[in-house]
């Protein structure tokens, strides 16, 4: 047996660490490059756009920087605000599944200057939609401010901005516009132009930043939570036994979680069909995804009727349990 600090003991040691090391610096490249290419991407768009038009007053850039990245614009050496590309900030996806890319400049006063469509997929040729229809659409958003909601069509009051869609294009509509206010709500926020609640102190629920996160990776985090209860779970709960009933078999697992927030309700239902459910909430209002599957059901019987989960409560310590639904 090799003896404490023997050659035999100290090998693994020393190859352990540089195994170690190795890990380090594969990660920090895979990091480095990561953000290499988000910056690649921004600094191509304004290669091939002029400043001028996503930034009327402005003369220049400066360099690519920061998380999310974004490009300081400058009129006469005097910083204005920022340019970015939604594609680089909140993974947009159109209707198509396609990335969306669109550049857009944000002043010092949280409002949006210019947008250009740069790249995009969307089957609207096919649906005899004009290429310019999409441009227009997005120039509505000038001088936007981002503190605001928008909504397709009429505002309902003065905490939102009513613009008009994209006709027969509702989805393409709904993500071209989600994607720059949230694109620029975050850029905005991490250059401290607007705090995560619009401007509001206290605390406030993030509901625009979006990372990748799997199944898996959403339980971990405590975003999604899971009860999971066998038969014998019941059996005992009840003082009863039946013959019949394998006890190790699922009576119920159910998993919920606040789906508001991006970085769980768009990794549960993709970016188009988040950005449609937040776009039919009320301000103020949360969505909750509850999934369940075994024998018994959280639904009961009549929800396909009465449009409410009778098995199911959502109870705070104020106010009395409140029925959920669909």
């Amino acid at each position: 047996m090799a003896k404490h600090g023997s050659p035999l003991c100290r090998r693994p040691t020393a190859r352990l660490a540089f195994q170690w090391i190795a890990l380090s610096v594969s990660f920090a490249i895979v990091a480095l490059t990561a953000w290499s290419s988000s910056a690649s991407e921004l600094e191509k768009a304004l290669a091939g756009v002029e400043i001028s038009k996503v930034f009327p007053e402005a003369d220049h850039t400066g360099a690519v920087d920061g998380s999310p990245p974004a490009a300081p614009v400058f009129t006469d050496n005097k910083l204005v605000g920022y340019a970015f590309l939604t594609s680089d900030v909140v993974r947009s996806a159109g209707y198509s599944g396609k990335p969306v890319k669109i550049l857009a400049g944000l002043d010092l006063e949280g409002r949006i200057t210019g947008a250009v469509v740069v790249e995009h997929q969307e089957p609207i040729l096919v649906l005899g939609i004009p290429e310019g229809s999409l441009q227009s659409f997005i120039d509505q958003l000038k001088g936007a401010d981002i503190r605001k909601r928008v909504r397709l069509g009429e505002k309902r009051d003065d905490s939102e901005i009513g613009i008009d869609m994209v006709t027969g294009a509702t989805i393409t509509s709904l993500v071209f516009s989600d994607s720059v206010m949230r694109a620029a709500r975050l850029v905005a926020r991490a250059r401290g132009l607007v705090t995560a609640g619009g401007g509001r102190r206290g605390r406030n629920l993030d509901v625009e930043t979006f990372s990748d996160a799997d199944w898996s990776a959403l339980l971990a985090d405590g975003s999604l939570r899971r009860l999971r209860l066998t038969n014998a779970d019941v059996d005992t709960a009840f003082s009863m036994k039946d013959k019949g009933d394998d006890g190790n078999k699922t009576f119920i697992e159910m998993i919920a979680g606040l789906a508001t927030p991006a970085a769980v309700g768009q990794n549960l239902l993709g970016f188009s069909a988040y950005n449609d459910l937040m776009a039919n909430l009320r301000r103020g209002a949360q969505a909750i995804f509850v999934a369940g599957r075994g024998f018994y059901s959280f639904r009961g019987y009549n929800y396909r009727r009465t449009g409410t989960f009778e098995r199911l409560q959502l109870v705070d310590t104020v106010d009395k349990p409140l029925l959920l639904g669909f």
